[in-house]
């Protein structure tokens, strides 16, 4: 006997929900396409209800948003954020994901909220970053005598202009200059105008 048809049998019209009769519609919908999938999501639902999941990734979910996944919304591919993503064609999810963005902003009482999914691997990531970042930029980043990495983009940016600038000025000696190095190209050495040449990356040329 299907599933719904079971729940029908057994339950007063006046104690049916639209949810669990959707629910079992579909179920038994899949089960004609493959029973051993709807077998493994029915035990999935005893194991949740006997056991208490203490994982930090893992949620228990409403049947409204158990069906709202399973849907034409699962056909799209929506990278990015509503209103600047990388395909075409994402206005609905757009609406949706806004919706959602509204929601949690009014629950948490807060200007800004990020509901895209965040995946495990994504947070030890960023645990890792933070650690790195603590641990072993900003040491180095004191060793030379600065606070943050942003002060030595700035040193950065000037450097690589003052090589571009130099490539520029003694395109005649046969200078290149890349990024913070600075190669002879061509054969033989660049003739400075007077001693030693420092280039303001790293390495010297005589």
């Amino acid at each position: 006997m299907a599933h719904l048809e079971k729940y029908l049998n057994q339950s007063p019209e006046s104690k049916r929900s639209k949810a669990v009769i959707a629910y079992l519609a579909a179920l038994d919908h899949i089960k004609e396409q493959n029973p051993i999938v709807v077998e493994k999501i029915l035990q999935e639902l005893r194991d949740q209800r006997s056991h208490l999941k203490l994982i930090a990734s893992e949620n228990y979910s409403s049947r409204s948003v158990q069906l709202a996944m399973g849907n034409l919304l699962t056909d799209k591919y929506a990278e990015g954020f509503p209103g600047r993503r990388f395909y075409a064609g994402c206005e609905n999810v757009d609406a949706i994901e806004d919706l959602a963005v509204q929601e949690l902003k009014k629950l948490f009482g807060c200007d800004h909220a990020y509901v895209q999914p965040h995946s495990g691997a994504d947070a030890n990531l960023v645990a890792y970053w933070t650690i790195i970042i603590q641990r072993v930029q900003a040491k180095e980043v004191a060793l030379l005598q600065k606070k943050t990495v942003d002060e030595l983009k700035a040193i950065v940016a000037k450097n690589m202009a003052k090589d571009i600038n130099y490539y520029h000025t003694n395109a005649s000696f046969g200078v290149k200059g890349i990024g913070y190095k600075t190669e002879v190209v061509g054969g033989g050495e660049p003739k400075a105008p007077k001693g030693k040449w420092k280039s303001s990356g790293y390495g010297d040329l005589k």
